[in-house]
């Protein structure tokens, strides 16, 4: 899954054969989606930040896998030397941005929009991505820990007590 850009924009375009109330229903279905991904993010985020604040036994490291699945069709236009180019693609990278309260600054995300019919692709190419995450951890857990632990003690001498072993880095 190699991607070489993100999106930074897009245009939704309704075939015209769709009838107009469908027009109007789904005329910013990405939008839309993406901003009630980055909402629950943000929330889950917050909520998870909330609970290892509460209790430091609960710490984890946490990725969220942000998708959107697009019913139609995704295409990708591409302009060079005055000429317009159009791509049928399966999967893109939106690059979305909004505010964060929490933060009191822009919050960042990056959301795969995947067709459907690739969807159970996708799912692969993620559970790969979660095995190479898994293994790193795995292979280099002692200098992580290390680098933990040195994290936690700076957060010590400032008079917050807190302790890390190995089992809290991986189940």
């Amino acid at each position: 899954m190699g991607f070489k850009e993100l999106l930074n924009t897009y245009t939704e375009i309704k075939l015209q054969s769709e009838s107009p109330k469908m027009k109007e229903t789904s005329e910013k279905e990405i939008f839309e989606a993406s901003n009630q991904l980055m909402k629950y993010a943000a929330y889950d985020m917050q909520r998870t930040i909330e609970s290892m604040a509460s209790d430091p036994s609960k710490r984890k490291i946490q990725l969220m896998f942000l998708a959107i699945v697009f019913d139609g069709q995704l295409y990708e236009v591409m302009t060079a030397k005055g000429r317009i180019r159009l791509a049928e693609r399966w999967h893109m990278l939106l690059r979305a941005t909004r505010h964060s309260k929490s933060k009191g600054g822009m919050s960042r995300y990056i959301i795969d929009v995947v067709a459907k019919t690739y969807f159970p692709e996708y799912l692969k190419h993620v559970d790969d991505d979660i095995q190479v995450l898994r293994s790193f951890f795995l292979s280099n857990e002692e200098q992580l820990m290390e680098k933990a632990n040195t994290e936690l003690n700076a957060l010590d001498k400032r008079g917050l007590p807190v302790t890390v072993t190995s089992s809290d880095v991986m189940p």
